[in-house]
């Protein structure tokens, strides 16, 4: 299995001991590695069930991360328009912030 990111794949060597002893072969996750871009850090993903309409996983935070807006902050509404530079990704989480700020969130 790969690493998903540089951390991962510091934890496991900086462990290495630890973890043979728990069965993990840190050799055959290099293997598995070898070649591939990492990102530091891995981002978690969380799946978004919408009933019969299907489901889709999103990434908690990485709107702010993009517009560089702390974590715990609103997003102010100016800043969820799409302008003319925003890449394709960037437009998609701003529709979908959008999306979850009319969504009713149970009650």
């Amino acid at each position: 299995m790969p690493y998903r990111s540089e951390a991962q794949a510091g934890y496991f060597h900086t462990h290495k001991a630890q973890l043979e002893r728990q069965g993990v072969d840190v050799d055959e996750w290099d293997a598995a590695t070898k070649g591939r871009h990492l990102p530091k850090r891995a981002m978690h993903t969380k799946t978004v069930n919408l009933g019969s309409k299907g489901s889709f996983k999103e990434k908690p935070g990485a709107l702010h991360a993009m517009l560089h807006v702390p974590q715990g902050e609103k997003i102010p509404a100016s800043d969820l328009k799409s302008k003319p530079g925003d890449s394709p990704l960037l437009r998609r989480r701003k529709a979908s912030a959008k999306g979850f700020k009319a969504m009713h969130h149970g009650g």
